[in-house]
Formats: structure tokens, sequence, C-alpha cells
């Protein structure tokens, strides 16, 4: 005789709960339905406020950039060692 601690159970009543769910998702037509998303109002007017405000930010990081390489390539960009080196390591004052 042998024994298997009821593991064959629990895995067909599993079964029968996953065929269980199918069915019900199939509905009356025997098909699966259809995936489908939507999208709110106020998610698609957050995603174009998002934008505008992106594209500005691209303005402004532009100038900041080619401002920062036009003092480091002239050499009047200062740098203090301690702090990138406090920096690198992790330190904060």
């Amino acid at each position: 005789m042998k024994v298997d601690g009821g593991k064959n159970i629990q895995i067909e009543k599993s079964r029968a709960v996953q065929q269980n769910k199918q069915e019900r998702l199939r509905g009356k037509h025997g098909r699966k339905p259809a995936d489908s998303l939507s999208i709110s109002a106020d998610a698609v007017k957050i995603k174009e406020a998002t934008e505008l405000v992106m594209a500005g930010m691209d303005k402004v990081r532009t100038a900041k950039v080619k401002e920062l390489k036009e003092k480091i390539a002239s050499g009047s960009y200062p740098l203090d060692s301690r702090k990138i080196a406090e920096a690198m390591l992790g330190k904060e004052e």
C-alpha cells in the first residue's frame, strides 16, 4: 500500500478550480474574452502635462550642459578636490 500524504488530492482540487475559472471566463460563447485596456481621461491629462514639463526640462538642461562644457573647456569651472573626494567616499558634511 502506498501513501502519498494527500498531495494528489490537492493537485486535483486545484485543477478543478482552474477549469471552473476558465469556463467562467469563456462565458456562453465558448471563447475567451478579448483582452482590453482603458486609460482614464485623468491619466491622459497627466501624460500630456508630463510631456510638456519634460520638453521644457530638455531646453533647460541643454543650456546648462552647454554652459558647463564651455566653462570646463576654458578652465574657468571651479573644482574643489576635497568635496569631490568626500562625494566619492560617500561622506557628507
